[in-house]
């Protein structure tokens, strides 16, 4: 089933890479924020269900929240056209609708090339540095291209979700994006399968960029996401993959809530 069809408001944040979005204190919100046009998919190929419940708690004593968003090129904006562009930077503003009132600070640790072990070394220094309450992990892209195997890549994702988890910090993974050129190599397929294990395994709160992008590529051949190698996201597609983390972020969230008022009947 779709998700419900919904026009961005223009987005109002500033450069750099850590972004700040205060407004009056809001309560949890109940529904995950409308999709603009061009980035609307099954809401099934966004991504796993999975209550971020530490992350929740933390929004629901009205104070500061703070989220680390750490991983390659996807994360560091490679192809956009100006650091407001990046996804981390677009994802603020699609928080501050969708939680108005909230006090929100996203932070862009993206480091281009970088594979999950070298990423899983700088989350322990970066969440002493920056203190999140949620960690979003985009992974899985350059460990495919560097042919690191798959059970390495799976050791990896495991015992930094675990330290992440130790912390009491929600961590998001996510995943490979879409690339026609890359459909149909094994090594894509495998590394992209050992993700979705590693997510079921741990429990973890899975965006599954390859599915939504697929759809995206198949359903609307004159979207274009891509930047001019014809790798890197554009604009648009760091819009669409903002939009569809802040999906899964407020569909975890709202999880806590209704849960809550399942235990009270």
């Amino acid at each position: 089933m779709a998700v419900a069809l919904g026009v961005a408001a223009p987005l109002s944040v500033g450069g750099g890479p850590v972004l700040h979005a205060e407004e009056a204190a809001a309560p949890l919100t109940a529904g995950p924020p409308p999709l603009s046009p061009q980035c609307v998919v099954p809401a099934a190929d966004i991504a796993s269900a999975v209550e971020l419940k530490n992350f929740a708690t933390v929004l629901e004593k009205q104070g500061p929240v703070r989220i680390l968003a750490i991983g390659s090129s996807s994360t560091a904006g490679t192809g956009s056209s100006s650091s407001t562009k990046t996804y981390p930077s677009q994802l603020e503003g699609v928080l501050k609708r969708a939680l108005p009132g909230a006090e929100v600070v996203v932070i862009n640790r993206g480091l281009p090339g970088e594979v999950a072990a070298n990423t899983a070394l700088r989350i322990r220094t970066e969440v002493a540095r920056a203190k999140p309450d949620l960690v979003l992990w985009q992974l899985g892209t350059n460990d495919a291209l560097s042919r690191v195997p798959p059970k390495e890549f799976e050791a990896t994702a495991d015992s930094t979700i675990r330290w992440l988890k130790s912390n009491q910090i929600d961590v998001v993974l996510v995943g490979l994006q879409y690339t026609p050129r890359l459909a149909h190599d094994p090594n894509y397929a495998a590394i992209r399968d050992a993700l979705q294990l590693v997510a079921v395994r741990e429990n973890v709160l899975y965006v599954s960029r390859y599915d939504a992008m697929r759809f995206m590529a198949q359903s609307r051949a004159d979207l274009d996401l891509m930047s001019h190698d014809n790798f890197h996201l554009n604009d648009l597609g760091y819009q669409c993959m903002a939009e569809h983390v802040a999906h899964a972020v407020i569909v975890g969230v709202s999880m806590k809530k209704f849960a809550g008022h399942a235990e009270l009947k």
